[in-house]
């Protein structure tokens, strides 16, 4: 009996764990595309920038 509630509770923990590890690597996600948008803006802007001189 034991062993079936360490077991469920394991899955529990590991279920949770997994869905915070998702949160986490969703919002690095967003945060890297957020980056990377920025940087293009910022290349875009010094090209044309360029273009004018």
């Amino acid at each position: 009996m034991s062993e079936d509630l360490f077991k469920e509770a394991f899955l529990e923990a590991r279920e949770e764990a997994a869905a915070e590890y998702k949160q986490e690597i969703s919002e690095m996600g967003m945060a890297l595309e957020k980056f990377f948008n920025n940087v293009l803006e910022t290349i875009s802007f010094n090209e044309k920038e360029l273009m004018k001189h």
